[in-house]
């Protein structure tokens, strides 16, 4: 049975396993054009140590009614000061999936002076900040938006399929045309550790990519592998959860 569901104060999390007991809160940060339900069935993987937050994106599941967010440091702003209003005087960790992964070390940037700044951050299947590139998604017709989602996925999926993809569709070109217009500021490091990970078949994603996040932060850094392409992580949720488990110490 899947856990139910909190929301935040501010709107912007989904809190799937609250635990207010627990030593650590994973704060997790969906892909493009996806939403906080994806982390849902890991609340029942974490040990009762680590309680779990998904970031509400607007523009989706059940913020789908409110404008979409039009560049990342505004959303980045947003999401760093509900941090703060929302975790006063919690252990964070970050977790963020491609999109994701650059969102929560932007936002990670703006806390690291502040209690709400994580303890380690985990980026997965992304390039680090200053070495993404534009690909000019928002020039793509539907077929090739289509094509691009196909590569990512190593074939069909049920969401190609014509009643899903009106619904994604929009929502990812909007999340894919943030990104695109994202550069990142050269400035100081982040002061936790960071574990970037990604699938050994990823092209987005390689490990040379990975090994360049180590210059973005002055303490620790590691990273691992996972069979499987760019969403590695649906197929094999225990691994990888073990694997934050034991990152967040």
């Amino acid at each position: 049975m899947l856990p139910s569901c909190l929301i935040s104060e501010s709107s912007w999390f989904r809190l799937y396993a609250p635990r207010p007991e627990a030593g650590t809160l994973l704060i997790c940060f969906p892909h493009a054009g996806g939403g906080a339900n994806g982390f849902r069935s890991w609340a029942d993987l974490l040990p009762p140590s680590v309680g779990l937050a998904a970031v509400q994106y607007p523009g989706r599941q059940d913020r789908y009614g409110e404008a979409f967010t039009g560049d990342l440091p505004t959303m980045t702003d947003e999401i760093a000061r509900a941090v703060v209003n929302d975790f006063a005087g919690r252990r964070l960790a970050f977790f963020g999936h491609s999109l994701g992964a650059t969102i929560a070390f932007e936002v990670a940037m703006r806390l690291r002076y502040l209690p709400g700044a994580p303890t380690r951050l985990f980026a997965s299947a992304a390039k680090a900040p200053g070495d993404r590139v534009s690909s000019n998604f928002a020039a793509f017709t539907d077929a090739e938006l289509k094509g691009f989602v196909r590569r990512l996925r190593g074939g069909d999926d049920p969401m190609l399929a014509d009643e899903l993809w009106c619904w994604l569709a929009p929502t990812l070109r909007k999340d894919l045309s943030m990104l695109d217009t994202y550069r990142y500021q050269q400035g100081e490091r982040l002061a936790c550790p960071i574990t970037a990970i990604a699938g050994d078949r990823d092209l987005t994603a390689t490990a040379a990519d990975l090994r360049r996040w180590a210059d973005y932060t002055t303490d620790a850094f590691d990273i691992h592998l996972f069979p499987g392409g760019h969403f590695y992580l649906e197929a094999q949720p225990e691994q990888l959860t073990a694997l934050l488990t034991e990152g967040i110490g």
